[in-house]
């Protein structure tokens, strides 16, 4: 799963920067789902372990139903096998997320923990893919050439770091906001299909032009998608 194609798809979707200081970096990605489930902790929605690790689950479930894909990718150029897995995203998760939720979290305080957890194991998922990624790009092998050029075509190298952190917090208000309304009502799914794919699509898009854009725009999505995910419920 870690060659150099699904890195460099897996960080276009992250944007994390590659180059130091990396631990300062991963250690505020691995502490973000502890934040984010202590803040809601002070809102009155304690941390529900068994939930949290069912939207883990969820998001692992998704996440290996887009092999198909990417196996499938492999037949056609670089950029067409990236725009096709990032397109997949959307399907793989809402529809598995719908799953679990209207079976196993149809409440808010049991949506709310599997949102974070769907989140949280993103996040370490992206902190991991950093440290790995990073020690390929210290080798001089053609391996590592073909990643740093592939993260170099994304403008990524020159990137801050922090917009890393700015994109996991976004992704992590949208998966939030996405399964409070697939917990509401089953028929949002019908807007968060294509909203998950196009978001995804067009942040890669922006990417290459402006990372600071790209990330604004995700931004902005994610946390309106928290608000109205959140204001479903009140």
């Amino acid at each position: 799963m870690m060659n150099d194609r699904r890195v460099a798809v897996e960080l276009a979707s992250s944007t994390t920067r590659v180059s130091s200081p990396l631990w300062g970096w991963v250690l505020a990605l691995v502490l973000l789902p502890f934040v984010v489930a202590v803040a809601f902790a002070v809102l009155g929605q304690p941390l529900l372990l068994s939930r949290w690790l069912l939207g883990a689950v969820g998001w692992l479930v998704a996440l290996a139903l887009r092999g198909p894909v990417i196996v499938l990718a492999r037949r056609f150029a670089q950029r067409a096998q990236q725009w096709a897995v990032i397109a997949a995203s959307g399907p793989a998760e809402e529809l598995v997320r719908l799953a679990v939720v209207r079976y196993w979290a149809a409440s808010l305080p049991a949506a709310i923990n599997v949102g974070q957890g769907w989140a949280g194991i993103e996040v370490w998922y992206a902190a991991l893919s950093l440290v790995l990624t990073t020690r390929i790009l210290r080798r001089q092998d053609e391996q590592a050439q073909s990643v740093r050029q592939a993260l170099a075509e994304l403008g990524l190298l020159q990137a801050s770091p922090a917009f890393g952190l700015i994109e996991r917090l976004a992704a992590t208000a949208f998966h939030i906001g996405c399964t409070l309304l697939l917990a509401a009502s089953p028929w949002w799914v019908l807007l968060t299909v294509p909203l998950h794919s196009a978001l995804n699509l067009l942040v890669m898009r922006l990417i290459r032009r402006s990372v600071a854009l790209a990330e604004a725009l995700a931004l902005v999505v994610g946390l309106l998608v928290g608000v109205i995910g959140w204001l479903s419920w009140h």
